[in-house]
């Protein structure tokens, strides 16, 4: 008997803990049926390959927007960031015709924009919004001095087969850097939740002044926390210019807020509370919407108030679910 409710509890207690995950699956559930009947177009297993290509960048970027909310930040300039990366990763990769100097350049840059974003507001204490706006107008006006305004192509194949290669299949043809996104997510998911250094994450952002009486460097792991954002930003302007082939100074535009709305979807909306499982759901759920939209030819204005409403969806689901959480229940 005692076996049997301790699993009954153990049960109950999985559930309570991952109650806005089962709400988003249920979200995206009845959104993929949703647009399932009204569109034939969305019917094929090649649409939903479509979707998952359309959200390729935004799922990397989300994962280092995730750690920076959940450190208690917030990086308005990973768009900029993304478009400079890309721009002078393939001047670099023109200029030279060595695509591995290509793929470093693009990772290089985007890190050095988290550096100077986690040194600025680790060890000067500025504000991550008001630091992470300014920065986000000086890398795009310097990728727009740099290209003078204009787009930047590449010819080298090696760059572009991250972006484009894809497995064939009788159903459908899989991007091969859909399976570069879940490897990152599962990556950065076990260093979050199996790793000091993520401990260390949540820490920082449920309580920082606690954490530097604790000794946890909190500077200095603020600093990591913004060049790893950086680096996934590089990533993701390699996915970005390989995809297009080519280099778009206004690339990345708004791309910002679309990964702030699919971490706040997925339940981080807090500092120190959160996870990449809800980012991914919340990736995947902007992923259907928008996808769903395109098909049915429905105006972008509208989608960009569809966004909204699922942002406030986001913020009711997060309330309900605390409700619900082991340490509000009597």
């Amino acid at each position: 008997m005692n076996n049997l409710s301790s699993s009954n509890n153990r049960i109950n207690r999985f559930f309570r803990n991952n109650i806005r995950h089962f709400a988003l699956i249920g979200i995206i559930i009845i959104l993929f049926v949703l647009f399932f009947s009204l569109s034939p177009a969305f019917r094929s297993l090649e649409s939903f390959m479509n979707i998952i290509r359309r959200v390729m960048v935004l799922g990397i970027v989300s994962i280092g927007m995730t750690f920076v909310i959940l450190s208690g930040g917030l990086d308005l300039s990973i768009g900029s960031n993304l478009a400079l990366s890309g721009v002078v990763a393939a001047i670099v990769l023109n200029s030279t015709g060595n695509a591995f100097l290509g793929f470093i350049t693009a990772l290089a840059v985007g890190s050095f924009v988290g550096f100077i974003n986690g040194y600025m507001i680790g060890k000067l204490k500025i504000s991550s919004v008001v630091l992470t706006l300014a920065t986000l107008g000086m890398a795009r006006s310097l990728t727009l001095v740099i290209t003078n305004a204009s787009t930047v192509r590449i010819s080298n194949p090696i760059f572009g087969w991250l972006g484009q290669t894809s497995i064939k299949t009788s159903l459908a043809n899989i991007p091969v850097a859909g399976f570069l996104v879940i490897f990152l997510f599962i990556i950065f998911g076990i260093i979050l939740n199996n790793t000091l250094f993520g401990r260390k994450i949540y820490a920082l952002g449920s309580n920082p002044v606690a954490s530097r009486i604790a000794g946890l460097m909190v500077e200095q792991n603020t600093i990591i926390v913004y060049v790893l954002t950086g680096l996934l930003v590089g990533v993701g302007s390699i996915v970005m210019v390989g995809r297009v082939v080519s280099a778009v100074p206004w690339a990345g535009l708004g791309l910002e807020f679309e990964a702030i709305t699919a971490v706040i979807i997925g339940g981080t909306i807090k500092p120190g509370e959160g996870d990449l499982k809800g980012t991914f759901l919340g990736v995947l759920m902007l992923g259907i919407l928008f996808g769903g939209l395109g098909v049915l030819d429905i105006s972008p204005y509208f989608q960009q108030i569809a966004k909204g409403v699922l942002l406030l969806f986001a913020v009711l689901i997060y309330q309900f679910s605390q409700k619900f959480s082991p340490g509000h229940l009597r």
